[in-house]
């Protein structure tokens, strides 16, 4: 902030006489100066930023490594690794999907008819469900809990479904021998991606 400076002069009543006897006692000028103000920065430091350097590797030098070998018990259609290395397995013959440990041994299973694709969804730890099996069993999709370890939701879709992906709150399936679908999980409306596809079997992923 600038000071402000005022300067004011008041003559005295005894020098009356003298005023009216010297009419000019010398001259005061008045000059006008632009402010300067200066702003000084110091030179800010600058941190080094070290990129971990991708080195590229030629698919054909990817080598494929069996780690662990798991026995079915029969038709397994469905599956995926979750995070905790858990494994997904889906029976549609069976009707079952088995939570398998990394010891193989069985977390816990439940009974869901003609299950057959499997998705995770991260955002909220469950399991969608498709479902095919022969002579048209099973038409819906299940959605499994797996903190609570249970079935939440059945989608019923009228139509079977194999590929099946999921991302927040939106799953994408095909229906089969019609389309390629997702449906909203939390208004349960449906739009098709790819439609009038006559295929009976189609994977999805997203």
């Amino acid at each position: 902030m600038l000071n402000r400076v005022e300067i004011k002069c008041n003559i005295s009543s005894s020098l009356t006489p003298i005023a009216n006897i010297v009419h000019v006692f010398g001259k005061v000028y008045i000059e006008g100066a632009s402010k300067s103000v200066i702003i000084t920065k110091k030179k800010q430091q600058h941190a080094q930023l070290v990129l971990p350097r991708a080195l590229s590797v030629p698919v054909e030098t990817i080598q494929v490594e069996l780690q662990q070998t798991i026995e079915n018990k029969s038709h397994v259609r469905g599956c995926c690794i979750l995070p905790d290395s858990r494994f997904i397995l889906a029976y549609p013959d069976l009707n079952k999907v088995e939570i398998v440990k990394e010891d193989r041994s069985v977390d816990f299973s439940l009974n869901i008819t003609a299950a057959y694709g499997v998705a995770y969804n991260d955002a909220d730890n469950t399991l969608a469900i498709s479902s095919w099996w022969f002579d048209g069993v099973g038409d819906q999709i299940t959605i499994i809990d797996l903190t609570q370890r249970k079935v939440t939701k059945n989608l019923s879709l009228w139509r079977q479904t194999t590929g099946i992906a999921t991302t927040n709150k939106t799953l994408l399936y095909y229906k089969t021998n019609k389309a390629i679908q997702t449906i909203d999980l939390s208004s349960k409306l449906t739009s098709e991606i790819v439609p009038n596809n006559k295929e009976s079997f189609v994977d999805v992923a997203i």
